[in-house]
């Protein structure tokens, strides 16, 4: 699929005040585990493509502050996916040596079984919860053609949206903690 837009960016949208918030009372009232790769197959634990600690938010507020930058990108960026459900919103901490290899977000099936069966992840989003000056390392990078490290994502309170088929990593922490908030959006199969 040709995309005149691989990705698409708000900087700094949410208050610094928000981001450190969310932060803080996630860390101080959820249980925060090791992520997991492939969510159709009820994820696996595989530290050499991921290494970072996550836990869902599950608060409506929050996934309808997201839900409006995500409307917009899509009819903004023109790719006009139907979109009709998302997926709880994915806080992820990455510390020292931590990161995430090359993936898609989009598994090759649809969902199996539970409330997002027979959808896909059409639409991506990424939420830089501290600015980088704060962490070494941490790279946000996309690959279309070539490695692109995404610099829009630096600054705290800024958000890209991308189609989940694109390809993406975070490179290893060197030094610091990087807090992000991850959301994906749902439809039926491209046709």
């Amino acid at each position: 699929m040709n995309l005149k837009y691989y990705y698409w960016y708000y900087k700094e949208v949410l208050p610094k005040w928000f981001c450190n918030a969310l932060i803080k009372d996630t860390i101080e009232n959820k249980k925060i585990d090791t992520g997991l790769i492939s969510p159709s197959n009820k994820g696996l634990k595989n530290l050499k493509i991921r290494d970072s600690n996550i836990c869902f938010l599950k608060d409506q507020w929050l996934s309808n502050i997201l839900d409006f930058y995500l409307k917009d990108s899509n009819k903004r960026a023109g790719w006009n996916f139907d979109i009709n459900n998302s997926e709880d919103c994915q806080f992820t901490v990455y510390n020292k040596s931590q990161h995430y290899d090359w993936h898609q977000d989009q598994d090759v099936e649809p969902y199996k079984e539970g409330v997002y069966k027979n959808l896909t992840r059409k639409l991506s989003m990424s939420v830089s919860l501290n600015d980088a000056k704060e962490y070494e390392g941490g790279q946000f990078k996309f690959f279309y053609g070539k490695e692109n490290i995404c610099e829009e994502i630096k600054t705290l309170g800024s958000l890209i949206i991308f189609p989940s088929f694109i390809n993406h990593k975070v490179e290893p922490v060197i030094k610091g903690t990087r807090y992000s908030l991850v959301k994906w959006y749902l439809g039926k199969n491209f046709k």
